[in-house]
């Protein structure tokens, strides 16, 4: 089985030799190998991992060429952000793995995602509610994520659902300010989480509100 398996391999080198041009420039072809790895490395674990494969794996990647690209588009990225979040804005090539990272250390770290996805995003706002304003597309899923971490962040969202609505003032009773409906039952909820979102609500409900609540 082996030395069927060993043969194989013969074969399959063999033939991808074949297809190579005769005029190929080396230089070109280890640019071409890098960007096809680089797919799949998104991170320096995955890296290590691929180095640790086998030993004609491991002299490739050892190249200086390939260990300088791999430095730059991959280990290098990770170490800044890992050092400070704040190095995230200066990385040139983002990845998803990345920019995931960047966001879950600092949600307004959105703003400067080049790619945004909608894990991305729901991360963000999970980690800061106010990241919002930098979302692109606000799903009824993220705008909720983000109204669960900070009610205040209701005012950034364009299509006020009553569900949002008594997610936010859940949170923080002050976030009726910037709700464009306030019903009886929103007023009522903002209250019992913040007394003092009693001075945001209409005149005539104030005497029944304080009286439903006990005060």
């Amino acid at each position: 089985m082996g030395a069927k398996t060993e043969q194989g391999d013969r074969h399959s080198l063999f033939t991808m030799k074949r297809a190579l041009p005769t005029s190929c420039d080396d230089d070109f072809l280890v640019d071409d190998v890098v960007q096809e790895i680089g797919r799949y490395l998104v991170r320096p674990a995955h890296y290590l991992a691929l180095l640790m494969t086998c030993r004609a794996t491991a002299r490739a990647l050892g190249a200086p060429h390939m260990r300088l690209e791999m430095a730059r588009d991959y280990v290098e990225p990770w170490r800044l952000v890992k050092e400070s979040f704040r190095n995230f804005p200066f990385v040139e090539k983002q990845t998803p793995e990345l920019c995931l990272a960047a966001v879950q250390a600092c949600g307004r770290m959105i703003r400067y995602v080049k790619r945004q996805t909608p894990a991305i995003c729901l991360a963000a706002v999970q980690q800061e509610g106010g990241a919002l304003f930098f979302v692109q597309e606000r799903t009824p899923e993220i705008a909720l994520a983000a109204v669960r971490q900070d009610g205040s962040a209701i005012r950034f969202v364009w299509k006020q659902t009553p569900e949002l609505c008594l997610a936010a003032v859940q949170q923080n009773g002050g976030a009726l300010f910037h709700i464009y409906e306030r019903t009886y039952a929103l007023s009522l909820a903002a209250v019992r989480q913040n007394p003092h979102a009693i001075g945001l609500v209409k005149e005539k409900w104030v005497e029944a509100i304080q009286r439903d609540i006990g005060t």
